[in-house]
């Protein structure tokens, strides 16, 4: 397994209101808009799973398999490796929340250097994509 880690973003709000948003799905719903077109087309999203599109790759679901005071892991289905991400939210003051995300896939060797820097990009899109949304709550 190989391990992408987003940087950390600050949050304006208490761990509780942060925790309370991203542990359920359904209030994913509400970042739709946000994404590109071609992620939104199929997008549906409930309690403990979120399924969507993902150019060139198809159908991608994530599932919630643990959730703690401190983080949410989802699994992710249906693409052609295994992979969990882990979103990390830490207390920094009474109403401010570090998230940092992180992935692990196991990502075959002769795939590794294609897609390395897109996931690191990419991770770093979603939690600043996720951060923006939850501060504009």
């Amino acid at each position: 397994m190989t391990t992408y880690q987003s940087k950390t973003t600050t949050i304006n709000r208490p761990q509780t209101e942060v925790y309370t948003k991203i542990s359920d799905l359904k209030n994913l719903e509400q970042f739709r808009e946000k994404l590109p077109e071609e992620y939104s087309d199929d997008f549906r999203c409930d309690t403990d799973y979120l399924k969507f599109k993902i150019p060139q790759i198809g159908n991608a679901t994530l599932r919630v398999v643990e959730r703690e005071a401190n983080r949410v892991k989802l699994s992710i289905e249906d693409i052609p490796f295994k992979a969990d991400i882990a979103i990390v939210i830490n207390e920094k003051a009474t109403s401010q929340t570090d998230m940092m995300l992180q992935l692990d896939a196991d990502i075959p060797f002769f795939l590794k250097h294609i897609v390395s820097n897109k996931l690191n990009e990419g991770i770093d899109k979603i939690a600043d994509m996720l951060a923006q949304s939850l501060n504009s709550l």
